[in-house]
């Protein structure tokens, strides 16, 4: 059971079986999302590992990591903090863009969208440059990889909730591709990726991966319009049994 085995691993300090922010937030948004209370002393050992140029660092030596970053703020944001008393983390973020509009990697990107998406942000002209750079790096398959040539449930997933999340519409024809004749959407190129058993495929090794498993389900039940930071529990129920084998 996911949140016995998690919240068994709730150290006095607030963290959750975790050295890391990065995984303090995934852990954060796991019982979130199967909306189990989470204890105030996890939320302020993820707070006080903010940098003080507003960022979260990745646990592998980089403090300013704009992914470690986002994901620490969606966090902070499904567990009841406000973005408005989070302005030097968004404010990192912000100042993190590159020229060609990307955050660095397609993870980042998508991650950074997701929550800069959410603000009232008056220049749209922002993300401009990160549609045209969006566009240029999907795969003919109709995803996007992070690592190698084929397309990856985590980055297309990473990236599809992020162009959600700006108001733009993955599923639309401006983001399909031509696949064998057919129209082909991002979300369509991974569930074609699905194995017979219900999982995702380890594209570096053998077997089933659960993490790009939960990346891709994380895709088919994010509808392609604005949404919170957490879709609706019922819509993983489908997915469950998939879930649960892979632990």
């Amino acid at each position: 059971n996911f949140v016995i085995s998690t919240t068994a691993q709730l150290s006095p300090t607030g963290q959750i079986n975790a050295t890391t922010a990065y995984n303090q937030a995934l852990a954060l948004l796991g019982l979130i999302a199967s909306r189990e209370p989470i204890s105030p002393t996890s939320v302020t050992w993820l707070k006080d590992q903010q940098t003080v140029a507003g960022s979260w660092p990745d646990g592998f030596g980089v403090d300013d990591n704009p992914d470690a970053t986002a994901l620490a703020i969606m966090a902070l944001v499904a567990a009841g903090e406000s973005l408005n008393s989070l302005d030097t983390a968004v404010a990192f973020l912000q100042n993190e863009q590159l020229a060609d509009g990307s955050w660095g990697d397609l993870d980042a990107t998508g991650l950074a969208l997701n929550v800069l998406g959410r603000l009232p942000l008056t220049d749209t002209a922002l993300f401009t440059p990160t549609l045209a750079t969006l566009h240029d790096s999907q795969l003919a398959s109709g995803g996007w990889t992070g690592f190698g040539d084929s397309a990856s449930p985590s980055s297309t997933s990473e990236v599809w909730q992020g162009l959600v999340q700006i108001e733009q519409n993955p599923s639309a024809p401006a983001w399909r591709v031509v696949v064998s004749g057919t129209l082909t959407s991002p979300a369509e190129a991974i569930l074609a990726q699905q194995g017979t058993d219900g999982c995702w495929p380890n594209l570096f090794g053998p077997g089933a991966d659960p993490f790009g498993t939960t990346d891709a389900i994380m895709l088919l039940t994010t509808p392609p319009t604005a949404w919170t930071f957490l879709p609706e529990p019922d819509t993983y129920q489908l997915y469950l049994p998939v879930i649960l084998n892979e632990r």
